[in-house]
């Protein structure tokens, strides 16, 4: 499988070697989501089987967490709007604890965006949390 990056959106490829270059040409072209090898194949672009599917995620940013939310307690709490694919609490690497923030992946946009519009704001364990959009990670160079 391969994994491209592009701004706050995660890509996942299951592809075949021949249609990388195909890709790669449609993949600098605006595009828009698409769910499976005939989107692909209305940009003329190679595609074999329906195996070959695209899932495009949003990456969602949690704040104001309660130093005791788990993983498990943002998953469900994402879960009512639709399906998360992964549900990440920020850790400090020294002690282990919670820095009281968080990244939730929606596989669906119009999903994730409803969480965030409906979310922002609300209490979790008598928090109010701050949603938003991920934005990408600044560099230091």
């Amino acid at each position: 499988m391969a994994k491209f990056r592009f701004e706050n959106l995660r890509i996942y490829l299951l592809i075949q070697p021949q249609t990388i270059s195909s890709f790669l040409h449609f993949f600098l072209n605006p595009f828009k989501n698409f769910d499976s090898c005939n989107a692909l194949k209305k940009k003329n672009i190679g595609c074999e089987n329906e195996t070959n599917l695209i899932f495009i995620t949003m990456n969602i940013y949690v704040g104001n967490l309660d130093f005791r939310v788990e993983e498990n307690d943002l998953q469900e709490a994402f879960q009512e709007y639709g399906s998360v694919s992964s549900a990440k609490i920020i850790t400090d690497k020294f002690t282990g604890r919670s820095k009281g923030f968080g990244f939730v992946e929606m596989d669906d946009n119009e999903s994730a965006n409803k969480a965030i519009n409906e979310l922002n704001g609300s209490q979790l364990e008598d928090r109010d949390m701050v949603v938003n959009e991920a934005r990408p990670r600044k560099t230091n160079y």
